[in-house]
């Protein structure tokens, strides 16, 4: 997953987040939990330093806004106050 503006990417695997900005980027690792919703979307959530998180992937189609890249999913972010929006697409094998 991915962000613009503020730049961030998203990778997760095996239960774990990877949060990274160009700032940091090789990124903070957190455990995570898969949260039930009544859309149908994947919702995640855990704890980076100290604030919470949580992550929405919806399937819409997506454009980072800077590229032609289209993505099939839509991602919203929420980091204590903070929301960031991108897009996303399954992770390849």
């Amino acid at each position: 997953m991915l962000g613009t503006e503020p730049f961030w990417a998203i990778h997760v695997s095996e239960g774990k987040l990877r949060y990274m900005t160009p700032e940091d980027q090789e990124g903070r690792q957190i455990e995570i939990q898969r949260e039930q919703t009544e859309r149908d979307e994947l919702a995640l959530s855990g704890t980076l330093e100290g604030e919470a998180l949580t992550l929405s992937v919806t399937e819409e189609p997506c454009s980072d806004g800077m590229s032609d890249r289209s993505y099939p999913f839509a991602a919203t972010l929420r980091l204590g106050k903070a929301t960031l929006r991108g897009c996303a697409r399954p992770t390849e094998p």
